[in-house]
């Protein structure tokens, strides 16, 4: 920089932006900053008069709010307004929204919206769905749902990020029929879930008052066969559970052999679902043989770590 400028060779903006950027995605956000402020003479007023752009500071409280040093975002934030005094757009309002979700401040963020609307700065999809992940995330899913009707009646488009956001918000407040309404939608405008969506729904049908293991099985083989959607083992020990305790078992098995399929070894608690199933149906032999065969393994285990 210091040979460009006694050259008189001035970078455009857009230069030191990506510069700025290389810089703290390749060191960190601090150095990202540091240069930022060098680049632009920020510290320096003898220098030229070209100032940083609202991307120029979006970029840097992203840097920072990825690194989860959240006071950095709102230091850049006022620097943004007060030291240079450039207007923040939607994103940038985004960013800081989400910066307070994250750290539970819910009260500042819809402040944050709130003048959005007072300064007439258009609500774009990003913003949208930034503020239902976080009333989502903070169990206000009736607010959250309020915007996802507000979306549509301003011809906005939703992204598969705003049902992600309200399937897993539905299941977070136990309200798994308006979980299934929603992801019903997701899955007839041709979106696919995230992993965690899918595993969500999962475990909130799987729920002991809810018994409904079965639709589950079903969303997670139609998920493995429709999109990448990879079941945890986590995921895959909860189906087993719960059929097993219905008396599915012949869906069990099927679920464990594919779990196994994938790498991932049934453990003590698959086992014993078994057992306990096949005991409850009335197959006490299965039972049986199936305890005896536990019994060993474990028996087989103990020796090899006495060893």
């Amino acid at each position: 920089m210091r040979k460009l400028k006694s050259r008189g060779i001035s970078l455009q903006i857009s230069t030191r932006n990506a510069l700025i950027l290389e810089v703290s995605r390749r060191r960190d956000a601090s150095t990202g900053y540091k240069l930022c402020r060098q680049v632009f003479g920020l510290d320096d007023v003898s220098v030229d008069k070209i100032k940083p752009n609202v991307n120029t500071f979006n970029l840097m409280m992203v840097s920072f709010y990825r690194k989860g040093k959240t006071e950095m975002v709102e230091r850049i934030w006022r620097e943004m307004d007060e030291e240079v005094g450039c207007v923040p757009n939607a994103y940038s309002y985004s960013v800081l929204m989400e910066t307070y979700f994250g750290r539970g401040m819910m009260i500042e963020a819809e402040k944050i919206w709130e003048k959005m609307r007072l300064k007439r700065v258009v609500y774009d999809v990003v913003a949208y769905n930034t503020m239902i992940g976080g009333l989502c995330s903070n169990l206000e899913v009736t607010k959250a749902k309020e915007l996802y009707g507000e979306m549509g009646s301003r011809q906005i488009d939703c992204t598969s990020l705003t049902y992600d956001h309200l399937v897993r918000g539905y299941c977070k407040v136990k309200d798994v029929d308006s979980a299934m309404v929603v992801y019903r939608e997701m899955k007839r405008k041709s979106f696919e879930a995230e992993s965690l969506t899918i595993e969500s729904l999962v475990e909130e049908l799987c729920d002991d008052n809810k018994e409904r293991a079965v639709e589950a099985a079903e969303i997670v083989k139609e998920a493995v066969r429709e999109s990448e959607f990879l079941p945890s083992q986590k995921c895959y020990e909860l189906l087993i559970k719960r059929l097993c305790v219905k008396g599915k078992m012949d869906r069990a098995l099927s679920i464990q052999a594919e779990m196994v399929g994938r790498g991932f070894k049934p453990n003590q608690e698959t086992s014993n679902a078994f057992i306990d199933g096949y005991g409850r149906a009335g197959d006490e032999d299965t039972s049986s043989l199936l305890a005896i065969e536990m019994a060993e393994s474990l028996k087989l285990i103990a020796e090899e770590e006495y060893n």
